[in-house]
């Protein structure tokens, strides 16, 4: 009887935890990621905050902000998700500005990294803004660049036009690469030359993508879609 309310228990705590996506287009940054997580066949929740926008209330002259997005295991993101809370906050109360897109992607790489040794987390990461290379990777105004950031679950990071997080990247990816082919040049892929519309369009194709060829405890049913710009962060829904 105690084996199998192990064995039950161990099926409960196999979590899907959906998928996360990125792309940097010309003008912006879109993370996208389903809405829900699952245990095997039972829903966890359906609305569950997978992308959190950082972006200080008070800090209008350097308020562009900061798309953070988590893939995992959620006490695991809940517990970056708030070690980055802190550290963001106490730079804005010390030094009255707000951490850049750069800071914040290292910020979580050290968070992931630093528990290797005692407790994996079981957590990736994408992280999209927009920084001034020639001041030091923050961005101060409108004149910034879009970023994303890939962070994985053993502290890698790495600068990259688009990733995926999730059981199914590799049908993302392999979609993402035919739509990046490179000019003759070689200079810059095709995403990143889109404008934010195109980038949502190519999201949405993605997601159609997936969800022919995922099984069928993963839930795509409803996507979220965030996209930072020069304006700040803006929520267009679900797919």
């Amino acid at each position: 009887m105690r084996l199998v309310m192990l064995l039950v228990l161990g099926a409960l705590l196999y979590c899907h935890c959906g998928l996360l996506l990125g792309i940097q287009t010309s003008d912006a940054v879109i993370l996208s990621s389903t809405s829900s997580f699952t245990s095997h066949d039972l829903v966890m929740t359906t609305n569950y905050p997978w992308i959190h926008s950082f972006n200080s209330p008070y800090l209008g002259h350097n308020a562009i902000g900061t798309l953070v997005g988590l893939q995992g295991d959620p006490a695991d993101c809940d517990l970056v998700l708030e070690e980055i809370k802190k550290e963001t906050m106490y730079f804005e109360l010390a030094f009255s500005r707000c951490l850049s897109t750069h800071a914040i992607a290292h910020l979580c790489r050290k968070i992931i990294s630093n528990n290797l040794r005692s407790r994996q987390l079981k957590v990736n990461a994408l992280i999209g803004g927009r920084e001034d290379i020639d001041d030091g990777g923050v961005a101060r105004d409108s004149k910034t660049n879009p970023v994303l950031y890939y962070v994985d679950s053993i502290g890698a990071i790495q600068k990259v036009p688009y990733a995926c997080h999730g059981s199914e990247f590799i049908s993302i990816l392999s979609y993402l690469d035919r739509k990046n082919y490179r000019d003759g040049q070689g200079e810059i892929g095709e995403i990143q030359k889109l404008s934010i519309e195109e980038g949502i369009k190519l999201i949405q194709d993605c997601w159609t993508s997936a969800r022919k060829r995922t099984s069928n405890r993963l839930d795509l049913s409803k996507c979220k879609v965030i996209g930072i710009t020069a304006q700040g962060a803006t929520n267009y829904g679900l797919l």
